[in-house]
């Protein structure tokens, strides 16, 4: 099928996703699956507008099948976005593979996964950390996003607006990191990255 010199959103769009590439796996962990780390993969997904970042989320003590909470929907909705189609995953090993962050809400969340998954090799953050890797570290004093569970449709819009400011920051590092597996394919990350934020 020919494309004309005039069909310039094609022609980016097939330029940044070369088949081959395989994308950088961003696992998003709380405690239920239900209220922050769904939030967040929804938000990141927005953000990215590529199929190069692969966005998924779990709890550490998620009850399969469950909906997000009704806060978490309010506030998803005030972004332009729907939850309406996600249910709860328990975080397991199977899960984990080919994931190559796990990303924290806070301390706790990244203590209990590392006790409970010694063997994942990837890398372990936290939400307010942009593109540090504790899995050997043991001390963090970071600010945490907390759960907004049962709280007022204002916690929840407090929570989701944390999220989007600690993502504005995590999405340029994550490119950057991907940016090895565009190595000859002709793609900018740092190009990609300012195409994003123009739209």
């Amino acid at each position: 099928m020919a494309h004309g010199p005039g069909n310039t959103s094609f022609q980016r769009h097939e330029k940044r996703q070369p088949k081959s590439v395989k994308p950088l796996t961003i696992l998003f962990l709380c405690t239920g699956n239900t209220c922050r780390s769904p939030l967040a993969e929804s938000l990141a997904r927005r953000r990215s507008l590529t199929d190069n970042l692969k966005f998924l989320s779990a709890g550490l003590y998620a009850a399969p099948g469950q909906p997000a909470s009704a806060g978490s929907l309010a506030a998803a909705t005030e972004h332009g976005l729907s939850l309406a189609d996600h249910r709860s995953q328990l975080v397991n090993d199977d899960m984990l593979v080919g994931v190559d962050w796990v990303i924290g809400m806070t301390r706790s969340h990244l203590a209990l996964f590392k006790q409970r998954f010694r063997d994942y090799p990837g890398k372990v953050g936290l939400m307010s950390e942009p593109g540090i890797d504790f899995t050997d570290r043991t001390e963090i004093n970071s600010e945490e996003v907390n759960d907004p569970f049962g709280g007022s449709a204002e916690e929840y819009r407090a929570m989701a607006s944390q999220l989007d400011r600690f993502l504005q920051a995590w999405l340029p590092v994550l490119f950057r990191e991907h940016s090895g597996r565009y190595q000859g394919h002709g793609s900018d990350p740092d190009s990609e990255l300012a195409e994003r934020e123009e739209l």
